[in-house]
């Protein structure tokens, strides 16, 4: 028969040519004309293979190992079909046989060992890695994965040995390049993680997740406009998954872009609808920002979705969130039983023991704030969280001094920490220590914005030192700036519109339509007057904070140290 009229050797031509399925008809037409033909069968499983079409793939290799029980390439090929289809137990069993009849075959054991590895079998992973190495050391893969097994035994620096091989046989392998990347993250060497997850993305710039995981890092560094930028570019990659919206919403969040936030977490939670953490997440940011009907509603859906479900430590920062938003909304019950639900999953977090303990001190229960901040701290001294939470407990006790002792041991810990900045601004203005304020302030507003309210209350206070200390002109540039820069929809603006002149004093009260906003602007009003030598009108707004005023607000000593100032 000539050459051209064989259909096994045609058919081995237009495989090669990887014209699989002309190959096909080839093979067919080769087993038609010999039944027991395992070379034909084989053939023709490795060309079902090629086209993914694994049933058909492995009824051709499960013949050939009939016809011929020592054809090592169709066991092989067989254990690559059962991996591809996640059947490990049963690739391993064929990789085995491969072993059996080819000892000396380093491809067997490094397989064997990727679907032990895929079982968690890693003990045994390890052992085959290791023997695919001794029989051919240029095996780059078996180096790349025998690291991966020595990681998930927590050997981090251990691992890096075999990343360097497998690295040094092959530098462009992104996927390699990429797990050294990893072991630099988990052991905190935070610039060469970036440098590993740059270079990954050099040499495949599609896969999405080399740009997550350099977000991740570039969070912990605080470089939160470099994480975001990398997150839009995981979004560009795959728009449809809903942790990289996630992700993107949580550095917005941090640097003060609420809107932004809340749009990537509303996202999540279309792309999402059934996962009750996002709910928790987008409901914490309209309760940020005021929109506490909606609020409710996702938060009341939080709860619902999460409560109704197994727990598990994915819901812990969902909790967390849920329990921030009904702080925010001044419901601190149910803050407080969100965030033990979320202790319930971390009992050693002392973030949300620090946070818990807020919701007791905004009730009044300042024996468990205590207890919750004392905690948090033994159980993380670093926490900057939880020394400036203990520093709002003493802030509320009376005892400031302690409170501007605890918030400088929290910048101590992180230096752009926002709440421990604009806490220690207050409890310094509250002791009269208007020399200590400007640092803290201008801090706060460079991490936060303007367009929180906490900005609105510095630049207030900021007219008034300067007002005492400087004179009217630098005031007036103080509150212009507020004016300009501060959002005109949130409180305290009205109070900022009457002291630099646009807003009578009447107008103003007629504004301030609960106890606290009075307060606040009897104080501010007050204090104003007096830094302009005006006493006469000071006092009585003084002394209206005093004997009418919310003692709660934190700046309500002010109005004490003020009066005793001035002699009343």
């Amino acid at each position: 028969m000539a050459a051209e009229d064989d259909p096994l050797k045609v058919g081995i031509e237009l495989a090669k040519a990887r014209k699989f399925q002309d190959a096909i008809v080839q093979f067919d037409r080769a087993i038609a004309a010999n039944a027991q033909s395992a070379e034909a069968f084989y053939l023709r499983g490795r060309a079902y293979a090629e086209l993914k079409k694994n049933k058909q793939a492995y009824e051709d290799l499960t013949e050939v190992v009939r016809l011929d029980p020592a054809h090592a390439d169709a066991w092989y090929m067989r254990g690559h079909i059962q991996a591809r289809d996640a059947k490990h137990k049963r690739a391993i069993e064929d990789f085995t046989k491969v072993i059996e009849l080819k000892p000396r075959r380093a491809d067997a054991h490094r397989f064997r060992g990727i679907s032990h590895f895929e079982l968690q079998q890693f003990d045994d992973a390890n052992a085959d890695f290791t023997k695919a190495i001794e029989r051919n050391p240029k095996l780059g893969e078996a180096y790349y994965y025998r690291a991966r097994t020595i990681r998930q035994r927590g050997e981090l620096s251990n691992a890096l040995p075999d990343l360097e091989t497998a690295i040094g046989l092959n530098p462009t392998n992104p996927k390699w390049v990429y797990e050294r990347g990893q072991i630099f993250y988990w052991m905190g060497d935070y610039d060469r993680a970036i440098a590993d997850y740059t270079e990954a993305i050099r040499l495949d710039p599609k896969t999405q997740h080399y740009f997550n995981d350099r977000a991740a890092v570039y969070g912990r560094q605080g470089r939160h406009d470099l994480a975001i930028a990398d997150l839009t570019d995981a979004i560009r990659l795959r728009p449809d998954l809903p942790f990289f919206r996630h992700g993107r919403g949580v550095n917005y969040r941090t640097l003060g872009k609420n809107e932004e936030a809340l749009a990537d977490f509303a996202e999540a939670v279309r792309l999402m609808p059934g996962y009750g953490p996002y709910y928790a997440e987008r409901g914490e940011m309209h309760a940020l920002l005021g929109h506490a009907d909606l609020a409710k509603a996702d938060l009341a859906e939080a709860t619902k979705r999460m409560d109704d479900r197994k727990p598990n430590r994915d819901f812990f920062r969902g909790y967390v969130a849920a329990g921030n938003g009904f702080a925010r909304l001044e419901d601190y019950p149910s803050a407080i039983e969100r965030y033990t639900k979320a202790l319930e999953l971390e009992p050693d977090n002392a973030g949300a023991l620090a946070s818990r303990g807020n919701s007791y001190r905004r009730l009044g229960d300042l024996d468990k704030a205590l207890a919750d901040y004392q905690q948090a701290i033994e159980l993380n001294p670093e926490s900057a969280h939880a020394h400036t939470s203990l520093g709002n407990y003493y802030l509320k006790a009376g005892q400031t001094a302690n409170a501007v002792q605890s918030y400088s041991t929290a910048l101590s810990l992180d230096s752009k920490l926002p709440a421990a900045m604009f806490n220690r601004y207050v409890a310094n203005f509250r002791l009269g220590k208007l020399e200590d304020l400007g640092a803290d302030g201008r801090g706060f507003i460079s991490a936060k914005g303007w367009r929180e309210p906490e900005s609105n209350y510095i630049a207030m206070i900021e007219g008034i030192v300067a007002r005492r200390a400087t004179g009217e002109s630098a005031s007036r540039a103080a509150l212009k700036e507020a004016l300009e820069k501060c959002d005109p929809k949130r409180w305290p603006y009205p109070i900022t519109e009457h002291l630099a002149g646009p807003l009578s004093e009447e107008e103003l009260l007629k504004k301030a339509t609960d106890l606290e906003k009075k307060t606040e602007c009897h104080l501010y009003i007050g204090l104003y007057r007096s830094a302009e030598g005006k006493y006469s009108k000071a006092i009585p707004h003084l002394r209206w904070v005093r004997d009418n005023g919310e003692r709660e607000i934190l700046e309500y000593p002010a109005a004490i140290v003020e009066l005793e100032r001035l002699g009343h």
